[in-house]
């Protein structure tokens, strides 16, 4: 009998073993997997910022372009942009950003999330800047957004 209690003790100290193990498996793979990735998301309120007149872009790199309101020479949607070729910069699943070029335009500052065909194009004696966020319809919407926000000033 003691051979029993013994034997059903060390059976249930077996699995309790196993049970913390895939917890502590789950734990790691969360914290080492899923950690870098949602912090490397960035939100429109990191990326794009409005502040008394001046449109403010970060790349995910962090680099960053103030653009005051008064130079804006120009401000579309580009339904069907060519994207051309990365100078400096990258391309992933989330983000193509960074210094392009393409033959319609010449260097450009391209940021643009998980790669959609819609872009903001907000153009400047200085150079020329392609958003993308989200979405198509939410570029859209930040487009129509600003472009009020520009009648405005």
């Amino acid at each position: 009998m003691a051979d029993a209690l013994f034997d059903r003790e060390v059976e249930r100290s077996r699995k309790a073993g196993k049970a913390n193990m895939a917890i502590a498996l789950v734990f790691f793979a969360a914290v080492f997997l899923l950690f870098p990735m949602l912090r490397g998301r960035q939100t429109a309120s990191q990326m794009l910022a409005w502040d008394d007149g001046v449109f403010t872009l970060t790349l995910p790199d962090g680099e960053s372009h103030a653009i005051p309101y008064d130079t804006i020479q120009g401000l579309e949607l580009i339904e069907d942009p060519d994207y051309g070729e990365c100078v400096s910069g990258t391309s992933d699943r989330q983000f193509k950003y960074g210094l392009w070029r393409n033959d319609a335009l010449g260097e450009y500052v391209l940021c643009n999330f998980r790669s959609f065909q819609r872009v903001m194009q907000v153009t400047t004696a200085d150079g020329i800047y392609w958003i993308g966020y989200e979405s198509e319809a939410t570029t859209a919407s930040i487009y129509e957004s600003f472009s009020e926000e520009l009648l405005k000033n």
